[in-house]
């Protein structure tokens, strides 16, 4: 059965979430990316310390919920007393109320890659809570960054050229992995072309 179907999610993309799993028997949530493969396996990338990795390599069970608005991730960061929880129907893990679809997944792998561990899970169950498909808003930075990046391009002239252009490479290289292949990622090409003049290249990543 193909369980994220339902989803639509294009492969290669990643979207914001919101991970769930029981820590020391207690509901943790924290927002994370997350890409499908297939559409039986999400993956994503969590840092060596976090709680989140604790809990899912204890309990080997937890959930990815997709938020109805970009306030349930401000929560999670700074009042997850705020989340109300509820359990999973078929995974022993904690789920975020008033997400727009949630799938409930199974440890398959666990990949150190300092200071983040690769996390792959096995979709078990995955249900959408709204009625119409028109409905289901699955957060992707790359629209956001697009538009930030028009923005800033129509102020190239009044403020430091170089820190703008350094900017605007920097929301190109996020819009190229966070939705490659997307409108997204060709109309910040086309943008970076109508402005015209060398790209100054961003400071080397740590």
């Amino acid at each position: 059965m193909h369980r994220l179907r339902a989803l639509a999610m294009q492969q290669g993309w990643i979207y914001e979430t919101i991970v769930s799993t029981y820590c020391g028997g207690e509901p943790h949530a924290a927002p994370i990316g997350v890409r499908a493969e297939g559409l039986d396996t999400l993956r994503m990338e969590i840092f060596d310390s976090s709680q989140t990795l604790t809990g899912i390599l204890d309990t080997g069970l937890f959930t990815v919920g997709f938020p109805s608005d970009v306030t349930m991730f401000h929560a999670a960061l700074f009042t997850p007393g705020l989340l109300v929880f509820e359990e999973a129907r078929s995974v022993s893990a904690p789920v975020v109320v008033g997400c727009v679809a949630t799938v409930e997944l199974a440890l398959r792998e666990a990949i150190p890659a300092p200071p983040r561990v690769r996390i792959s899970g096995e979709v078990v169950r995955a249900e959408v809570q709204v009625e119409s498909p028109a409905n289901l808003r699955l957060f992707n930075r790359a629209e956001g960054l697009l538009v930030e990046s028009l923005i800033l391009a129509t102020r190239l002239q009044y403020l430091d050229e170089e820190t703008v252009r350094r900017s605007l490479e920097e929301n190109r290289r996020v819009i190229r992995k966070v939705a490659p292949g997307s409108i997204w990622e060709t109309k910040m090409a086309d943008l970076m072309g109508h402005i015209g003049g060398a790209v100054i290249a961003p400071p080397p990543q740590p």
